[in-house]
């Protein structure tokens, strides 16, 4: 009767400290991708857009915008397109299977949000609003 006991108090608590390992892994992560999201400061060209070439079918496609957004650490931003400058705060959130969104909270009240991927020197913006097919943005960092 004591080995059963003993038994399933052990299995209760590797079950505890399992789940609660699983958690602290996650929270882990959202931490550092946080920690990564240092990456972002600094100023970003855009480069491309991703569009339709023909017939359904999609690639990048070099742009000659003149947009430069600026990542600011203290979560201030500035967007530069066509001769205009808008300001306002941004912040990152980190879904527990990963997926990075960026809102941008824009002085003037409108806000904007994307699903952000870096890849290398590429910063990637895709709209999570709905869009037609191919209002995907790639800037380089400059």
């Amino acid at each position: 009767m004591m080995k059963v006991i003993f038994l399933t108090i052990v299995s209760v608590s590797l079950m505890v400290f399992s789940c609660k390992k699983e958690t602290t892994k996650v929270n882990n992560e959202s931490s550092a991708f946080q920690k990564k999201s240092l990456t972002l400061i600094g100023k970003w060209k855009m480069i491309q857009n991703y569009k339709e070439i023909q017939n359904d079918q999609y690639d990048w496609v070099n742009t000659n915008k003149n947009e430069v957004i600026e990542f600011v650490d203290d979560s201030n931003f500035t967007l530069k397109s066509k001769g205009s400058t808008k300001k306002g705060k941004y912040s990152i959130e980190v879904s527990p299977v990963n997926v990075k969104k960026l809102k941008l909270s824009y002085n003037n009240g409108e806000s904007d949000k994307k699903t952000l991927v870096l890849d290398n020197n590429d910063l990637i913006l895709i709209p999570v609003s709905n869009c037609p097919k191919g209002c995907d943005t790639k800037y380089k960092r400059i």
